[in-house]
């Protein structure tokens, strides 16, 4: 359950970070599989009338080892160098519990921002429920997908604001492209991948001026 008090003070410590300026379209960023754990968020615990099943990317409890890298270069994309400071400003963000729930509420009532992934299970065998909602939406939106194996399943003439990124926990002879993107984030594109400047633009919060 969310606390409505705590959610009110972290969107309002939220908002003295980052412009709300109204989304103009839905923003997905869309995952693989869920976390190797299973600790991924479920929807309900946003509340019932919120879209999707899973959340990717967002945990019930803090992620340790290559999962932690993942979760912090995803954060690192949407929030740029605040992330450490968003992360000190959620609920006992110090305790067993991350309480990630109260930031993928306010990334969708602030940012009209969405996480799922494309399979529902860890083996990547079957498509999730969400991920066919998504395809079947009408609504004009953007899409981040994330990892080769999730844009294999998306028919990009059906979606064509749909940008394109490397996993971030690829390693072996795709570690120098996972760096570029993710933590330089400064990869120019190619035929595969979106640039960084696009993904930025898009996706990343902007900051309020000072």
């Amino acid at each position: 359950m969310i606390d409505e008090l705590e959610y009110s003070l972290f969107c309002k410590k939220m908002n003295k970070i980052f412009e709300v300026d109204g989304p103009k379209e839905m923003r997905i960023v869309i995952g693989e599989a869920p976390f190797p754990d299973s600790e991924n968020l479920d929807g309900k615990c946003i509340g019932s009338d919120y879209p999707f099943k899973k959340i990717a990317f967002f945990r019930d409890k803090p992620a340790k080892g290559t999962t932690k890298r993942t979760v912090s270069r995803i954060w690192y994309l949407l929030f740029g160098k605040k992330s450490e400071q968003v992360r000190k400003i959620l609920p006992n963000s110090e305790e067993k519990y991350s309480e990630e729930k109260y930031l993928v509420k306010y990334l969708e009532e602030y940012h009209y921002f969405y996480f799922i992934n494309v399979f529902s299970d860890k083996e990547k065998t079957e498509i999730s429920h969400d991920f066919c909602t998504v395809c079947k939406m009408q609504e004009e939106m953007k899409l981040l997908i994330v990892g080769e194996k999730a844009a294999n399943k998306l028919q990009t003439k059906d979606k064509p604001n749909s940008y394109f990124i490397i996993h971030p926990a690829a390693r072996g002879k795709h570690i120098a492209t996972t760096k570029c993107q993710w933590e330089d984030m400064n990869f120019v594109g190619n035929k595969k991948y979106s640039s960084s400047a696009e993904i930025i633009s898009e996706f990343r919060l902007k900051l309020k001026n000072k």
